[in-house]
């Protein structure tokens, strides 16, 4: 395959060349390394990413099943009939007692992170990560069947869409979210009615009034969403039965049961999402996710949504206009990495491995083995994949991304990939307990006394960042400077190592990795 140039509007005056591997593999993969690169390219691209497209053709490692069996084993399981995976995990571990569910649900967190980058789903995690942008819900408000909500985004990622908001909707997540649990004909509250139509489908241009939004309210009254049980928390007796019309349609909203309620849930769904303004709403949206802003996009824009409301709002028909589109061929640094990604991605390039057994009966550790992580992410970077800061989810404008928090939360992840043996590892949270120190040498082919620290430093840097510094001297000369010497005059670029030295330490090789952290390269998409 041939390689792809392109500047980037984010680094300007820098002309950019990777692999058309590594292309595609920045821009589909939750983590893009190097072997994924090479894998698609192997593979070819469109075979690659129909089999990305059905997840289920995808055979996992043993590696990643062995870890989650370990250490999450209550999640991406299929429950016993009839129960949520959260009546599941509790039933199982804590005969039925629910406590502690923040806990719980952040266990269920570092569950979807391990996912994205161990995972060979990885278009299946790209695309969970962008509905929980779409359908979003927090943590911080409602912990309760965070199980069941990151399930439904990974289960139904690449399906249709009519199914993921129905699934989701009935989350327990999802009704605390967005207080529909104190929606009753006794006391309406819109806000799950208003958010289904202005962020899960229509959009404000479609342009409904407050009538409509009230009219979806009442729909929607007496639902708490799924608790113990699927579809068990319909409560007829709270609900508002009767005819109501939503923008010029009139739902029967008949009968007198739970089962009836449901039934007119399922309809307003499919009536909501199978409207044209939710196709061009959810293929802007992806437009904006993988294509960026600095092109135009309407013609797009149009053929994704013809596709997406033929195809019965399945959203792979979409997808692959997308992929195969010169749109999206053309928006190489166009859009932004978001730390998340960049921390699963040097993850899977020193292909960490996760070790001991987590006892989920004891609920003072369930949520320790990648808490480091969590907290770094969540509250001390640009946020934690699958909980969200507001009811619209995180921006997809990749400008939202370019800021002094996300590059230095960046230059702190040496600390997950470089010192997990010495960082605080007698602690019950520590990273140290949890996972395997990363072998940098072995994993970027470096071998200590023999490499080259200038051959090292490209390595290291192509490696990693998928990018070419052939015409970049001054990297290569700053990366191996700082290797040798941590020195200001290594930052600055002051001082040179000879061609003819070597890679002396292990620590070298971890400095030229903490060092390509600074790098912008690792944003741009």
């Amino acid at each position: 395959m041939a390689n792809i140039s392109f500047n980037s509007p984010y680094l300007n005056g820098v002309e950019l060349t990777s692999s058309e591997g590594w292309f595609f593999a920045r821009k589909l993969c939750a983590a893009p390394t190097a072997a994924r690169a090479s894998a698609i390219e192997s593979m070819g691209v469109d075979a690659w990413i129909e089999k990305q497209l059905n997840p289920d053709s995808l055979t996992e490692s043993a590696q990643y099943n062995s870890e989650r069996k370990a250490i999450f084993p209550s999640c991406f399981i299929k429950a016993p009939a009839g129960k949520t995976l959260d009546k599941n995990f509790y039933d199982t571990y804590h005969g039925g007692k629910r406590h502690k569910n923040y806990d719980v649900a952040t266990y269920v967190l570092e569950a979807a992170f391990h996912r994205s980058w161990a995972s060979e789903k990885q278009l299946q995690a790209k695309i969970a990560q962008f509905w929980a942008d779409t359908v979003a819900a927090s943590i911080e408000k409602s912990p309760d069947g965070f199980h069941d909500y990151v399930n439904v985004l990974f289960d139904g990622a690449l399906g249709k869409y009519s199914d993921l908001l129905w699934e989701l909707i009935n989350t327990r997540t999802m009704n605390l979210f967005l207080d529909n649990i104190t929606n009753t004909q006794f006391a309406l509250n819109e806000n799950m009615g208003r958010e289904i139509m202005e962020l899960h489908t229509w959009g404000t241009d479609k342009g409904y009034s407050q009538d409509d939004v009230v009219a979806v309210a009442k729909l929607m009254t007496g639902f708490k969403g799924n608790y113990d049980g699927v579809l068990s928390e319909a409560r007829p007796d709270l609900h508002f039965f009767g005819p109501i019309t939503v923008c010029g349609r009139t739902l029967e909203n008949g009968g007198s049961t739970a089962e009836d309620m449901y039934a007119t849930l399922r309809e307003l769904i499919d009536y909501l999402t199978h409207d044209r303004g939710t196709a061009m709403r959810i293929s802007r949206r992806l437009i904006q996710y993988f294509v960026g802003e600095h092109q135009d996009w309407q013609g797009l824009q149009q053929k994704m949504a013809d596709a997406y409301l033929e195809a019965d709002t399945d959203i792979r028909p979409v997808l692959r206009i997308l992929f195969k589109s010169a749109e999206f061929r053309a928006s190489g640094g166009q859009t932004i990495q978001r730390p998340a990604s960049v921390l699963a991605s040097l993850f899977a390039s020193g292909k960490l491995k996760l070790k001991n057994t987590n006892n989920l009966s004891d609920m003072s550790v369930i949520y320790t083995p990648l808490y480091r992580v969590f907290m770094m992410l969540n509250y001390y970077s640009a946020g934690m994949p699958y909980t969200a800061p507001a009811t619209d989810g995180y921006p997809l404008s990749p400008r939202a991304w370019i800021n002094s928090t996300n590059v230095n939360s960046i230059s702190k992840f040496s600390r997950f990939t470089n010192y997990i043996s010495t960082w605080d590892g007698n602690a019950k949270d520590s990273f140290a307990r949890w996972a395997e120190p990363i072998d940098w040498a072995d994993a970027l082919g470096i071998t200590v006394g023999k490499t080259s620290v200038n051959d090292a430093a490209r390595k290291v840097f192509v490696t990693l960042t998928g990018y070419s510094i052939e015409n970049e001297p001054n990297i290569v000369g700053a990366l191996a400077t700082f290797a040798k010497n941590t020195t200001p005059e290594a930052v600055s670029g002051d001082a040179r190592v000879a061609d003819s030295e070597r890679i002396s330490s292990d620590d070298e090789v971890k400095r030229l990795v903490e060092a390509t952290l600074t790098a912008p390269h690792f944003l741009l998409v």
